[in-house]
């Protein structure tokens, strides 16, 4: 897979992965690619 996994974005970022998840969840626009496992 090419890109990031959440925990690689949390520690690039330093926003904790429940609240990227959040905002995946709730802002139309943050669509991420996923794979098979999720």
């Amino acid at each position: 897979m090419n890109g990031f996994s959440i925990g690689e974005v949390e520690k690039i970022t330093g926003i904790k992965s429940h609240t990227l998840r959040y905002w995946e969840d709730n802002i139309p626009v943050l669509q991420p690619k996923k794979d098979l496992g999720g």
